[in-house]
């Protein structure tokens, strides 16, 4: 077990009480995709981006280095979820290999997993990720200045995806966050 899962598993096994809302981009994606849509939720924790998709009746493969989180998740998560305990700074195993009409990865910043997830979106998939950015340390210690994006990194998000959305600001969450959304084409 690296000290990542260790990390991850004590701080869900000590996880209580509800989820909370859904990202607003996982929100707004929700109300878009196709009736049934293969997801994939990255760096999933205790599912509160899975629980939003699965609700909607799409087929959510759901992907962290926690098991306990993930265990935590089917608890909660009712409906089509896949759990994958992977270690994403390591090759994604073949069970990941989709394709997806959207893969999600909300506050997970890791910039050499991006190029390949985009290799797994279907034609039409979409790809949303929300990470902070180094302006988020002008008021918030946390999270440290290695898991933070510069402000207009989209573009390395993006890749060869059509950019539909690329906005770096200080969201209601009191966080300064760089939100990308890029289509396959």
């Amino acid at each position: 077990m690296t000290g990542a899962a260790e990390r991850w598993d004590r701080k869900w096994s000590l996880a209580d009480g509800p989820m909370g809302a859904p990202h607003p981009m996982v929100q707004a994606l929700v109300a878009v995709l196709p009736a049934g849509a293969r997801v994939l939720d990255v760096a999933a924790g205790r599912g509160r981006q899975t629980q939003a998709l699965v609700g909607a009746g799409h087929h959510v493969t759901a992907v962290d280095v926690s098991a306990v989180g993930l265990s935590r998740l089917a608890e909660h998560v009712q409906g089509t979820v896949s759990v994958v305990v992977a270690d994403l700074t390591q090759p994604l195993p073949p069970s990941l290999a989709g394709p997806y009409d959207a893969i999600v990865c909300v506050d997970y910043c890791d910039p050499a997993l991006w190029s390949r997830l985009r290799e797994r979106l279907s034609a039409g998939g979409q790809l949303l990720v929300s990470v902070a950015t180094v302006r988020n340390l002008e008021r918030n210690a946390r999270p440290s200045r290695r898991f933070l994006v510069d402000p207009a990194a989209a573009p390395l998000i993006i890749g060869d995806l059509r950019c539909e959305q690329a906005t770096a600001a200080w969201r209601e969450s009191g966080r300064h966050e760089l939100w990308a959304r890029g289509r396959r084409v």
